[in-house]
């Protein structure tokens, strides 16, 4: 729809936006810095991995400790810019 000029304006997050804008090939798109709003992510396992709760959210928690996330967070953010046509 935004190639198509109907819509003005897409809330979605940084990644899932670069991700169709690469998939779609939509050009001319302007990413908003800072973000209208931050939310947390929330990981989900089926019940029968229940007994990898503890040693993912030790991992998860030593990751976020030590900034890891975040590094992993921004290497997809700009592969991702790089293959899209966007403007800042």
């Amino acid at each position: 729809m935004l190639d198509n000029d109907r819509l003005d304006i897409v809330v979605n997050s940084v990644i899932t936006g670069l991700g169709t804008l690469k998939k779609t090939g939509v050009r001319g798109i302007t990413i908003l810095n800072p973000p209208l709003e931050i939310h947390p992510v929330f990981h989900y396992l089926h019940k029968k991995n229940k007994a990898l709760i503890p040693r993912l959210e030790s991992v998860l928690k030593k990751m976020e400790k030590t900034g890891r996330i975040r590094k992993v967070q921004e290497k997809i953010t700009e592969t991702l810019k790089k293959r899209t046509f966007i403007l800042e």
